[in-house]
């Protein structure tokens, strides 16, 4: 956001309204979803979250070169008071939709992943865990690694590969539970028909993918 306010209180404010609010957006509505679909469901639409997010990752970064070119000869014209007011709106709105999406991902992969069994509670940390572990790495990645021997397209490339290579892993994973596991009660409907070594990845790479961007 340094691009719209530069680097001061304004993108600092900017960036984590829009994240934070989007967050709060994207939980709620995920929370909606992942209540009114059948498991086996779930897996195909947090596929096509993964997938929002790499195409919403790479369209932010354009759209903000784009609105930057148009908006800035406009913007200047205007008194100064106002400008910061008008890169911060702006800004929040760009920051806003990948939040929401960010935000959809962990209540629809959560009920499928933890489902309403005895062992919900334990299994909801260790996805939070890993979730959070891949966001951490993430912003230490993003921070001194890629954009410095990357640079900033570059990145944002690989983070979405990183989000579409999560929905192919919850896509197959998906193809794999409707061939192998039959209707049953909820509290039965967990993971131990197969390994932990493609869920658990897949979201920590997830949360990374959402740090880099």
């Amino acid at each position: 956001m340094g691009l719209f306010v530069g680097n001061s209180h304004w993108a600092y404010a900017a960036v984590v309204a829009g994240f934070m609010g989007g967050l709060a957006i994207g939980s709620f509505a995920g929370g909606k979803i992942s209540k009114s679909k059948n498991r086996n469901k779930l897996l195909g639409i947090y596929a096509v979250i993964e997938t929002g997010m790499a195409v919403g990752g790479i369209t932010t970064y354009f759209l903000s070169k784009i609105i930057q070119k148009t908006l800035l000869g406009a913007v200047i014209e205007l008194p100064f008071v106002m400008q910061p007011y008008i890169w911060f709106g702006v800004s929040f709105i760009i920051v806003l939709f990948p939040s929401v999406l960010i935000g959809a991902t962990f209540p629809v992969i959560s009920q499928w992943y933890a489902g309403s069994g005895a062992e919900t509670a334990r299994k909801l940390a260790v996805l939070y865990a890993v979730n959070t572990a891949g966001a951490a790495a993430g912003i230490i990645a993003a921070g001194f690694f890629m954009a410095r021997f990357f640079g900033l397209i570059r990145s944002f490339f690989l983070a979405a590969s990183l989000n579409l290579l999560c929905a192919a892993a919850a896509y197959f994973v998906s193809v794999y539970d409707k061939k192998h596991i039959q209707e049953q009660p909820a509290e039965k409907q967990n993971l131990k028909n197969y390994p932990d070594v493609i869920a658990l990845p897949a979201f920590l790479l997830a949360g990374a993918a959402s740090m880099i961007c």
